[in-house]
């Protein structure tokens, strides 16, 4: 399935090491080429966006996405073990770069390099990235795992929480796992409020406001044994925000989607200078190309009776 990715903002600046970050008058921009895009194992759709960055303190300037978006981009994927380019081209339709061949399925445990070359602010950038997929053997274990339904913040005979439990199969050489959850039913109605809700007290307003992030949630697994065998993850009554149903997808990620999800969005230091997250992108490249296996669940969160 394709992977669901959550609007990110990722600023890049170009101030040295202990210099402060406030003043951003008479930086200079660098134009970049941002990449956005996983490979699936066992898929044969490629989706890689390429899209420009755009200078801070532009007078005020106005831009609309469309403006990101490279449209004449140069870009190839590479199957390392093969030494088998396969040419990407632009899908208008849907703003991301594919392969439109019906040879290519990507596998297990395999090293892909991108390449990228395009014309921004008329100045010839090029990038490339590899990732090496994860190896076959990830799944969820619905029979060890605890789902189906609960009612929100449930309690087992001793007064101890019980919680939806998500056990899978590790991918071999994997020791990065994310979940991610989609609330289904979410809506001002569906929302659970004080004092079921135990964590935040919101008004309705609020809720409408905050409505889009609310709806989705994500955890992560990181460190675990590098054998084949099994792990779980809990999902935590602060992720579950409403009545209904969730969407669980568990993704096994590669080493460029671990980094740059632990570090994204840590990127000011201690002295207020900002540093740029974990990319595994040489040349004129700013963004993430990664690779990950996942598998899906649903759960319902019920009301109290």
């Amino acid at each position: 399935m394709t992977i669901k990715r959550y609007v990110i903002a990722m600023l890049f600046f170009t101030t040295a090491c202990g210099e402060g970050i406030f003043d951003v008058e008479g930086r200079s921009y660098e134009p970049k080429i941002v990449i956005d895009g996983y490979l699936v194992p066992g898929s044969t759709q490629i989706k890689i966006y390429f899209r420009r960055n755009l200078p801070l303190n532009d007078n005020g300037q106005l831009f609309y996405p469309s403006d990101l978006v490279l449209t004449n981009a140069q870009a190839s994927l590479t199957d390392v073990a093969e030494s088998a380019i396969y040419p990407l081209s632009y899908n208008a339709d849907s703003l991301y770069y594919t392969y439109s061949g019906t040879d290519l399925t990507i596998g297990h445990g395999k090293t892909y390099r991108l390449e990228v070359s395009a014309v921004v602010n008329g100045k010839s950038l090029s990038a490339s990235s590899e990732t090496t997929t994860p190896n076959a053997g990830f799944s969820i274990d619905p029979a060890a795992s605890v789902l189906d339904s609960m009612e929100y913040n449930a309690k087992d005979s001793l007064g101890n929480s019980r919680k939806f439990r998500i056990s899978f199969h590790r991918s071999p050489g994997t020791d990065f796992y994310l979940n991610t959850l989609e609330a289904l039913d979410a809506s001002v109605e569906s929302f659970i409020y004080s004092p079921v809700n135990i964590f935040w007290a919101p008004d309705t307003a609020d809720v409408a406001d905050d409505l889009t992030e609310l709806k989705y949630s994500n955890d992560i697994t990181i460190n675990t044994p590098l054998n084949a065998g099994t792990s779980s993850i809990d999902i935590e009554w602060y992720s579950t925000w409403f009545y209904g149903d969730y969407r669980v997808v568990l993704f096994a990620g590669d080493r460029n989607m671990r980094d740059f999800f632990l570090t994204y969005g840590d990127v000011q230091e201690a002295d207020g200078n900002l540093h740029e997250p974990v990319l595994h992108i040489d040349g004129d490249g700013i963004g993430v190309f990664g690779s990950a296996i996942s598998d899906t669940v649903m759960v319902r969160v019920l009301r109290r009776q």
